[in-house]
């Protein structure tokens, strides 16, 4: 017997306490594995009519108590009774179950647990977003206005502007959303609507992408689980958003990083269905659905890149990867086709980070310093130890499951393939570092860390299980990482308190003590009219008449133009609002003939005057 328990014949065998019947026909397996799968779901006459139509077995081929290839109730014209996946265990003669036997079987499967921590998912990134603070803040704003206003180019018809990422995808999901919300909402003035009450629209997007987020991952667990992964896998899978506090931190902005994240476990889904057999490796259709996820994700943000790589060792054969190649090309050129017109720009950007060191392309060109390029390297791989002992352990599972002479190479190959993606993202991200730590860029391989957990522990429990000193470092291992990251969230939340705090106690203090001054708001202020204007600078400049109306009072400085934007024309201008970040790096004197002098505020947010 295999080894892996995504093998293919092995798949119902394993989640089940009795022995599987071999498949017989291609047919019947086909049939079978397309009534597995709970989200291909057909109507019960459709699917009873194929299996009367396919079904060329006498009972003799097939025990009274069957395995459990089905998620409904079916008839099969050589059953004499319906069979259902919750009267498979006990009182094999009824049909349907009590509530609580029904729960009880929940538990005893562990679905039920993977649910529960799917909606604790959930309500942990609603914690994270309240702990977070409003949008308009200015550790907040960006990009998150941009894509507010850029998706509400989208649901107005008009191209978006903003393509650095590019991100595209992001802006048509959002320009959905908003167009429900539009059509829900029956009342003209809708763009009025969302400038007056941004934060409002963006809490509807943050809180859907969540949950879109929290549902898929979960999904992944119960189908990993239910497909004889085991229990540690499908927990594996669940928790990936748990091994890193970079996730929390990025989950809760409207940006690409939630909608990659998202994409990463569609990419998952599709691995786990060729390990398991569900999907043909050489199948074009199989070339075509990683196409499709592949396009999808370059379309959402270019850092996906290193992904490309993955499904090169999971398909084969010339037919399979020609439509992997053609479907990427496809998905991510009509998922920009909204950014075409801004296609030279996104070209040019690319083209400056490739050629150019530095954060964004903005250093001298060259690709890379030696020196920096190692700092950065070792500040990123000790900002994520839970990253690198996944790719050690998916690295040490490999080296020890090509020896066993049971081992499974099409795992093997799959969690290589993992690694790889992995290495390479952490060496393209070291070029050109965000925020260490807790970089975003980051998140592609932070996304798959789950995924190769599952597999790295498919390969090497038949080690531990007859090992017990392996196995007890492996657990000790596992507690400290967990003790560890526990410790981290803690304090990562508290931080996101403390960050909310002190740039809410800036605002608080220019309307209690200068009400009725004009403040200019620079970069990272804490301000509606400021972040609406900022977003409005990115998606075409379509909405400045609505802001203006909206926020008479905001007066904003353009430290990119070098000029006032919004507010009242007024040259007494005295008080700057902004980051303390930006301040340093004006040159006050050259730009106004003045010098700024800090009045109130903190290492995140200052209050200045101009002398």
């Amino acid at each position: 017997m295999k080894s892996s328990l995504f093998s293919s014949e092995q798949v119902f065998e394993s989640s089940c306490h009795f022995s599987v019947p071999k498949w017989r026909n291609t047919e019947v397996r086909s049939a079978q594995c397309f009534a597995g799968i709970g989200f291909l779901r057909g109507p019960r006459a459709f699917v009873r009519k194929w299996f009367e139509k396919n079904w060329n077995h006498t009972p003799a081929d097939y025990p009274t108590t069957q395995a459990r290839p089905f998620n409904r109730v079916l008839q099969t014209p050589h059953s004499p009774r319906s069979i259902s996946p919750l009267s498979m265990h006990r009182n094999p003669g009824s049909q349907r179950r009590s509530p609580v036997e029904v729960i009880a079987l929940g538990c005893r499967d562990g679905r039920l647990l993977l649910i529960a921590l799917g909606i604790l998912t959930f309500f942990w990134h609603i914690a994270a977003l309240h702990a977070r603070g409003p949008y308009f803040l200015g550790s907040n704003s960006d990009p998150d206005y941009t894509y507010l206003l850029n998706s509400l180019n989208i649901e107005r018809g008009l191209r978006p502007f903003h393509v650095d990422h590019p991100g595209t995808l992001v802006q048509l999901m959002g320009g959905a959303i908003l167009w429900v919300c539009h059509f829900a909402a029956t009342k003209a003035g809708f763009v009025a609507d969302v400038i007056r009450n941004p934060e409002h629209f963006l809490r509807i997007l943050a809180c859907t992408f969540m949950a879109l987020y929290s549902a898929v991952v979960t999904a992944l667990a119960c189908t990993v689980r239910r497909s004889g992964g085991g229990m540690l896998a499908a927990l594996a899978v669940q928790l990936t958003p748990f091994f890193s506090a970079t996730i929390p931190l990025n989950v809760t902005s409207v940006a690409p990083e939630v909608v990659l994240l998202t994409l990463a476990v569609a990419m998952a889904a599709a691995l786990f269905a060729v390990l398991r057999g569900a999907l043909i490796p050489s199948s074009p259709w199989t070339g075509i659905l990683f196409g499709v996820i592949m396009g999808a994700s370059i379309a959402t943000k270019v850092t996906s890149v290193p992904w490309i790589l993955l499904p090169l060792f999971l398909v084969s054969g010339g037919a399979a990867w020609a439509a992997y190649a053609l479907a990427t090309l496809f998905t991510c050129a009509a998922l920009t086709m909204p950014a075409w017109p801004r296609l030279g720009y996104t070209l040019w950007f690319f083209e400056r980070i490739a050629t150019h060191s530095g954060r964004y392309g903005l250093g001298p060109p060259g690709l890379l310093d030696p020196d920096a390029y190692g700092h950065a390297l070792a500040r990123l791989l000790a900002s994520e130890p839970i990253l690198v002992v996944a790719m050690l352990a998916s690295m040490a599972a490999i080296l020890v499951d090509r020896r066993r002479q049971d081992g499974s190479a099409r795992t093997r190959r799959a969690l290589a393939g993992l690694v790889v993606v992995q290495v390479l993202s952490v060496l393209l991200v070291a070029r050109h570092p965000g925020d260490i730590p807790f970089d975003r860029y980051l998140l592609p391989a932070l996304g798959l860390v789950g995924t190769s957990a599952a597999l790295s522990w498919t390969l090497l429990a038949p080690i531990l299980s007859r090992h017990r000193t392996a196995g007890a470092c492996a657990a000790l291992l596992v507690a400290g990482l967990a003790a560890f990251q526990c410790n981290n969230f803690v304090s990562v939340y508290r931080n996101l308190e403390v960050q909310r705090d002190k740039q809410a106690s800036v605002v608080a203090y220019v309307r209690a003590h200068i009400p009725d001054s004009t403040v200019v708001y620079v970069y990272r202020a804490s301000n509606r009219g400021f972040a609406l204007n900022f977003g409005n600078d990115s998606a075409g400049n379509y909405y400045t008449e609505e802001i203006a109306r909206a926020f008479p009072n905001a007066r904003v400085w353009n430290i990119w133009a070098g000029q006032y934007e919004l507010g009242p024309d007024t040259d007494a201008v005295q008080l700057f609002e902004g980051s303390p970040g930006t301040f340093d790096h004006m040159d006050w004197k050259r730009a106004l003939g003045k010098q700024a002098k800090p009045v109130f505020g903190n290492d995140l947010e200052e209050l200045c005057e101009l002398k």
